[in-house]
């Protein structure tokens, strides 16, 4: 039986919201565990995670009840994982990587030491939102993304304090004007395969008998659902104040999100981090109370759905990359690289990074800096 403390103890409150969120539990915000424990959030990213969506989300949680939720960062635009790590020289043994990035400041941190002994926050760290540069085929092929995300998740579960890490995956840019079916079509399908890159880390921490996971998180399907919600919207019933959205209302330069879809993908990142809905949330001046409202309730439905995706397995995965994913991803980005991916995807290639060989698979690993 626990007892009536330990069910006040903001331990056991933040081990039930670290159960809930990798083991795909769920909370209203009015079934939230008592107390509402905090996050201490780090961000490693380029400009699709910048600010102001790390301060929205701190913002967001805070006026939830998470009174103590606070973050820090690792910024560098357009950078994969690769240079947030490692560096600019890929075959360092430096890994100054880890040093470089705007911080919430403005200067950057050591991210390594400030991740094993946090200066800038008052607590440990709970959560990661990590995520890779946006152009999914290229950054797997040339820039190593699985090894990387691994070793920044590593460095994050070094501290023997439960934490959770989280893939941030990023869209890509609309081809071109007014194709806005065309970049839905291709974020849905893009969506699986950013998800086995979290499943083939998954499967190795498995075989090494350890508990943590990597947790996706999928904004660009997110997006890519709003924009197509308002798109549907004079056939779809869609609410008034959604309906007078369109894709340049959310995204600025085809790319980069407004202060509008900003804040969605906040409520987005909350509500999947925090396993809770983000209705009745704070919303920012720019943001009018009636829209911010229902993009609270799609951010939640998003989340409640998102948990229900299934994973592919890893030849599932291989099998998505040559028999589909490669030629669209092609296609959308205008080049003609199709078959090198193809072949760069085969089980048969000792380089796929989505194929396992038990044996060796300790070793595929980068070592600890």
């Amino acid at each position: 039986m626990i007892s009536a403390h330990c069910k006040r103890s903001p331990l056991f409150n933040y081990l039930a919201v670290v159960f809930l969120v990798l083991y795909g539990g769920w909370m209203s915000t009015a079934e939230a565990v008592q107390g509402k424990p905090s996050q201490t959030i780090f961000f490693s990213g380029h400009s699709l995670l910048d600010n102001p969506l790390p301060d929205d989300v701190v913002a967001i949680a805070r006026s939830l009840g998470h009174a103590k939720t606070e973050y820090n960062q690792q910024n560098t635009p357009g950078s994969p994982l690769r240079i947030r790590t490692r560096g600019t020289d890929p075959q360092s043994k430096l890994w100054l990587g880890y040093q470089s990035g705007k911080s919430r400041d403005g200067p950057p941190l050591n991210v390594l030491n400030e991740i094993a002994q946090p200066r800038t926050v008052a607590s440990a760290y709970t959560t990661l939102v990590i995520t890779e540069r946006h152009d999914f085929v290229s950054a797997l092929m040339w820039e190593d993304t699985v090894r990387y995300l691994r070793h920044f998740h590593d460095r994050f579960q070094a501290d023997p304090r439960p934490t959770a890490t989280f893939f941030y995956q990023p869209w890509l840019g609309l081809r071109k004007p007014h194709q806005v079916a065309d970049w839905i079509a291709y974020e849905r399908a893009a969506e699986p395969a950013w998800r086995c890159v979290s499943t083939r880390i998954n499967q190795s921490l498995s075989l090494e008998g350890k508990a943590d996971r990597i947790t996706p998180l999928a904004a660009n399907l997110a997006l890519a659902e709003l924009v197509e919600m308002t798109l549907q919207a004079p056939t779809q019933g869609t609410p008034s104040a959604v309906s007078s959205l369109t894709f340049d209302s959310l995204v600025s330069d085809g790319v980069h999100l407004t202060r509008t879809g900003v804040y969605y993908m906040a409520l987005v990142t909350y509500a999947l981090t925090h396993a809770q809905s983000p209705e009745g949330a704070w919303h920012p001046a720019q943001v009018p109370k009636a829209l911010a409202k229902e993009l609270q309730k799609i951010a939640a439905s998003f989340a409640m759905k998102h948990r229900e995706i299934p994973a592919l397995t890893l030849p599932q995965c291989s099998a998505l990359m040559v028999d589909n994913f490669c030629e669209r991803y092609s296609n959308y980005i205008g080049d003609k690289h199709a078959k090198n991916c193809q072949k760069f995807f085969a089980l048969s290639n000792p380089d796929n990074p989505f194929r396992v060989v038990e044996e060796s698979d300790k070793s595929y690993w980068f070592a600890a800096p």
